[in-house]
């Protein structure tokens, strides 16, 4: 029940971001800094945006997972669930179907309470055809 929770509420800071059409990544920076001057943000009551970074090739979302460890979580089924359950929501996003489209990848980072890695989830344009 958590899992699902924590994924509906990535799925809708996903859905906020509402950038349109082919992106640079200057431009993508740019977007990045907007985003970035109201963070943290606490989404739903376990998740927390911290940062949103571009890098040459990846448009990245930080989040931490407030209540969680990552002793205490199936990892990979964690990854394999939360790669597949948000799939359709990116694709089906304007903006990140057309940052995908322009190369750009997006990277969704997550930790945990302590700051330690739980995932890295990685889309790119083949994930949407």
């Amino acid at each position: 029940m958590k899992m699902r929770i924590i994924l509906s509420v990535i799925l809708l800071s996903l859905c906020s971001i509402t950038y349109a059409d082919t992106l640079t990544t200057d431009e993508l920076a740019q977007v990045a800094a907007r985003i970035n001057k109201d963070l943290p943000e606490m989404i739903g009551k376990s998740t927390l945006l911290t940062s949103v970074t571009v890098d040459s090739t990846t448009f990245h979302m930080h989040y931490r997972i407030v209540d969680q460890n990552v002793a205490d979580i199936n990892v990979a089924r964690f990854s394999r669930k939360m790669k597949k359950t948000m799939k359709p929501t990116i694709c089906s996003n304007k903006t990140f179907f057309n940052i995908l489209s322009s190369g750009i990848n997006l990277e969704i980072d997550l930790v945990d309470q302590k700051d330690h890695p739980i995932s890295n989830l990685v889309y790119t344009a083949k994930d949407c055809k």
